[in-house]
């Protein structure tokens, strides 16, 4: 199965977060056999920064799972691989705030 990681991180925003966060989502992508894309280019300048997010559309058409995360993410190193808890087909989101 080609799975891919992508995470929107653009125009170098909060770098001091960024390098906290970055080795964890790096980390994780490597842990589940997936390919890290980081979504570096705007390709929607006359919107929001939110719908860069819709670059996944295209950049993962190719692969079988594709996850979109936030730059802001930490992963917890024994985080279970997605595909291994929803189906085929299927979408899932988190939002949680504690």
């Amino acid at each position: 199965m080609k799975k891919c990681v992508h995470v929107v991180y653009i125009n170098d925003y909060f770098p001091e977060l960024w390098s906290l966060t970055y080795p964890s989502i790096s980390h994780y992508a490597n842990k589940i056999g997936a390919e890290l894309n980081v979504i570096n280019q705007r390709k929607f300048p006359d919107w929001h920064m939110y719908y860069e997010k819709m670059q996944m559309y295209e950049c993962g058409r190719y692969y079988d799972a594709n996850f979109l995360l936030d730059a802001d993410i930490l992963i917890h190193p024994n985080f279970p691989d997605f595909t291994t808890v929803t189906r085929p087909h299927h979408i899932a989101f988190n939002d949680n705030f504690h």
